[in-house]
């Protein structure tokens, strides 16, 4: 199978780190042929560049740089503003490392040995830092800040309800509406009340000016989406089940054209790509666990809408090549073995002796019934002898006052 290494003379990897960043040049076959450690400013980029162009031994190089959308994003426009290719790397594992230890020259090496592993029609590009994609990242993740701050803030409320009076008990019990909200914010603190209730009223009306602040945040931050949404994808917007929250996700993940190379690469990215997980007899597919988390939600939000029956997948389901059908569950719900209970039917009842001598079983021994101080046979039985009395002197010790009766002295009295 052809990789990168087949095509190129030489691959630079890059470690990003907040201060520095590790280069190093390493050959088609592994060797390391040079390396530096620059400042992380324009001086560094600039001194990067140069060494780069002067390190490598031809023209067919690549340069793989790990986080090219956080610490190394400056240096990887310095390079893409020169005409130098520049490959997106995954932080190595603690696996991939072995036990050679961690270094930053070390963790270069690494990525450059991982480009020089890559399939040439698998090569990442970096995600796109600028234009519509970075404005929709900066208001979704500015919205998911805003979102989580409110969860807290209403768990916060919730508890300091419970806590207070009955007034404020009963309005625990409640949904906070926005009238809810907007009526605790407004609350005024009454002289005469005890130190502890005016404390209380205090901190609720505190709160709750920011749950109402923080709602007039989301609905602008919908707003500025829906906007620039209308100008980009507005035919994103018109499917079932995509808002502009999962529009905007959806752009940002796939980023820019050559990024993903089919649907079937997109949904793995996404996480909701079917993988086989068979063993034996049974023949099962789950999700894909992998891919972008932030982008998992999205199409997890689209398969799931109400107002649209979910497709059922043919290779999970083949019976959805027959003709109709009617919605199934995703596959992850087929992932988890269900055991069948071993439960008896409602209906169950055990036979008596006479239906045992109907259906043959006539040497079927039925329990025998108490009956006062003796025990009584089943019809049919030989009569049980009376039980004496048994006295346990204690674990491990025989029985005193008699003996057990057993099977045979019912056949034999």
């Amino acid at each position: 199978m052809l990789r990168v290494a087949h095509f190129v003379d030489a691959v630079v990897g890059g470690d990003t780190h907040v201060d520095t960043t590790s280069l190093c040049v390493v050959s088609p076959v592994g060797a390391v042929l040079a390396e530096i450690t620059i400042d992380n400013d324009e001086d560094g980029y600039a001194q990067a560049v140069t060494w780069v162009l002067q390190s490598v031994p031809s023209e067919r190089f690549l340069v793989g740089l790990e986080g090219t959308r956080s610490y190394g994003a400056g240096l990887c426009r310095a390079l893409q503003a020169v005409g130098i290719r520049v490959v997106e790397v995954e932080r190595p594992s603690r696996g991939e490392r072995g036990r050679r230890g961690k270094s930053d020259t070390g963790d270069a090496v690494l990525a450059a040995n991982k480009v020089l592993a890559m399939p040439p029609d698998r090569v990442p590009a970096p995600r796109a830092g600028d234009g519509v994609r970075e404005a929709l990242r900066l208001l979704t993740v500015d919205r998911e800040q805003m979102t989580t701050q409110r969860t807290r803030l209403v768990n916060q409320l919730y508890a300091d309800l419970l806590t207070g009076n009955a007034e404020q008990h009963a309005l625990r019990k409640k949904d906070l509406t926005s009238g809810t909200l907007r009526k605790l914010a407004g609350a005024r603190g009454r002289s005469g009340r005890p130190i502890d209730e005016q404390a209380r009223l205090v901190v609720l009306r505190r709160k709750a000016q920011d749950i109402v602040r923080l709602d007039q945040q989301i609905r602008e931050n919908e707003r500025q989406l829906n906007t620039i949404l209308d100008e980009v994808a507005p035919q994103l917007l018109e499917q079932v089940g995509v808002g502009p929250v999962v529009a905007a996700q959806l752009i940002v993940s796939y980023s820019h054209h050559g990024r993903c190379r089919s649907e079937a690469a997109f949904a793995a990215l996404a996480g909701v790509s079917p993988i086989e997980a068979s063993s034996g007899r049974i023949t099962r597919h789950r999700l894909n666990r992998g891919g972008d988390p932030p982008a998992e939600p999205g199409p997890a939000r689209r398969r799931g809408h109400p107002g649209q029956a979910r497709p059922t997948h043919p290779r999970l389901h083949p019976a959805a090549q027959q003709g109709p059908h009617r919605p199934r569950d995703p596959p992850h719900a087929q992932a988890v073995h269900h055991p069948r209970p071993l439960r008896r039917p409602a209906d169950h009842r055990r036979p008596t002796p006479e239906e045992d001598h109907q259906h043959g079983h006539p040497g079927r021994v039925t329990p025998p019934r108490r009956s006062g101080i003796g025990l009584r046979a089943s019809p049919g039985q030989a009569p049980w002898p009376a039980r004496k009395r048994l006295t346990w002197a204690g674990r491990g010790s025989r029985v005193k006052g008699g003996r057990r009766p057993s099977r045979s002295d019912a056949q034999h009295p």
